[in-house]
């Protein structure tokens, strides 16, 4: 399994979910962003995801599920 997978399952299985999510973009190809918003949506972490994506906005525009929320 390589790296940022396995970091994310263990943090993810740990209910480290906060941690979790920044590997999700280091996972390459493997984990999409339907995964990021996904994960982001399931564990309430909208603006813990708004802090981390804030410089791959072009790639993971994570502002979009936040004002879903709202």
């Amino acid at each position: 399994m390589d790296q940022p997978i396995s970091r994310f399952t263990i943090d993810d299985y740990l209910k480290r979910y906060r941690k979790a999510l920044g590997y999700l973009p280091l996972c390459g190809p493997k984990k999409t962003f339907d995964d990021v918003l996904g994960y982001i949506r399931k564990h309430e972490l909208y603006k813990e995801g708004m802090r981390i994506y804030k410089d791959k906005r072009e790639k993971y525009d994570v502002t979009s599920c936040y004002c879903e929320m709202c």
